[in-house]
């Protein structure tokens, strides 16, 4: 964790430490997530909190923004297009809410619940905003990535709730919360912005919940439990509890399955399955993440190598050039306003007989990151051996 995050009770990971008590201890010594995708969705939020620290001056953010694309964001990755839009539709959904109000909007706010939860119970929201004319507290959390994560219930933002009325003083006002989750490159079909309202006194039995979990773990009575969130745990592929569940998994994979079953036990055993294939790719993500750390530092992790990935091809010539070239040989490669991409082009040219190769040196592809995978040795016995494969 970061200095924008408790190291045992952060709020960002409370849907772990509310199921899985023994969490806290398994990731007390883990490092951040480094990965590429954390890496631009830190950017990604960087960008935004750039746009609204605009707003909240009361000078446009969307013209800030645009002029960060391509700029180097504090964590060494450079700001694309895409982040740029998702911070764009984040911004645009929090300034619609608050509107004149720009003054009162908190941005990358630290709240904490020492009272209400623990000392070490604390975060830092994305955005935060009261209304006192409809005592509705606003809280707002930008996610980049692809995987839908929902508002409702939520205990991330539960925490955020919770921990805002302490540090604001609302809890005697009772206000409604507005608790938003907002994701532009989710496309699940419900939007980039995922919304749920309750009282924060209707927040009693989560906040009772989330004490129960923290005293577990003061009293050591922590208990290790496998499930969703052991995707996001820092410490999963040392877990014991996922452990077990993955091989326990893999055996119930391989049992025989019954010719006359029930409706009862059908539904059942498919129950049991998809819980089983959702502990075996959690436990296949940990073990992939902790052999790329290693291969990364320079150990030898038998039968698995760090490869590029690369991006889709583009033009790498000008729109004439690129035209008067399918011209040339009588394909159009223009698809108004723009021009086919490279593959297609080729699609084009093979159907004329023609072969592909001949516009090789008017498309590029660019390095996205590197990946792990698998090493028969192939490679490097081409390499050294000019072997053919």
């Amino acid at each position: 964790m970061n200095d924008l995050h408790s190291k045992t009770f952060p709020f960002s990971s409370a849907d772990r430490w509310v199921h899985c008590t023994g969490s806290p201890k398994m990731v007390k010594d883990e490092p951040d997530d480094d990965s590429e995708v954390s890496r631009e969705g830190t950017a990604a939020h960087w960008v935004g909190q750039q746009m609204l620290e605009m707003f909240q001056l009361g000078v446009d953010g969307l013209s800030h923004g645009e002029q960060l694309v391509g700029v180097k964001a504090p964590n060494g990755m450079i700001v694309t297009d895409e982040m740029f839009d998702g911070a764009l539709t984040y911004y645009n959904i929090v300034t619609k809410t608050v509107g004149k109000d720009h003054i009162n909007l908190r941005t990358e706010i630290r709240v904490k619940a020492h009272q209400t939860l623990d000392p070490e119970a604390w975060g830092t929201a994305d955005a935060l905003w009261y209304d006192v004319p409809t005592n509705t507290l606003y809280i707002w959390d930008f996610k980049f990535g692809h995987l839908s994560v929902q508002a409702f219930e939520n205990w991330q933002l539960i925490g955020y709730a919770i921990a805002a009325c302490e540090t604001f003083s609302l809890k005697n006002v009772n206000p409604r919360c507005s608790l938003n989750i907002v994701q532009p490159r989710c496309y699940d079909g419900q939007g980039p912005l995922r919304n749920w309202v309750v009282a924060y006194d209707s927040l009693r039995a989560q906040t009772n919940i989330m004490k129960a979990a923290i005293t577990d773990y003061r009293m050591r009575k922590t208990m290790l439990t496998s499930g969703r969130w052991c995707r996001e745990c820092e410490g999963r592929y040392k877990c014991p509890a996922l452990l077990q569940a993955a091989a326990a998994a893999i055996d119930f994979s391989t049992t025989t399955i019954p010719i006359n079953m029930t409706n009862e036990g059908l539904a059942y055993e498919l129950g049991i399955i998809e819980r089983a294939e959702a502990r075996i790719k959690q436990r296949k993500a940990a073990i992939s993440a902790e052999a790329e750390a290693r291969v990364r530092a320079g150990q030898l992790v038998p039968g698995r190598r760090m490869e590029d990935t690369m991006g889709h091809r583009k033009w790498s010539k000008s729109m004439v050039e690129i035209t008067m070239l399918g011209e040339t040989f009588g394909c159009d490669f223009r698809k108004e306003p723009e021009l086919i991409s490279p593959a297609a082009a080729e699609s084009l040219l093979k159907k004329k007989k023609i072969d592909g190769a001949v516009i090789s040196n008017y498309h590029r592809s660019t390095k996205t990151g590197v990946k792990l995978v698998a090493d028969d040795g192939s490679r490097a016995r081409q390499l050294f051996s000019q072997e053919k494969i």
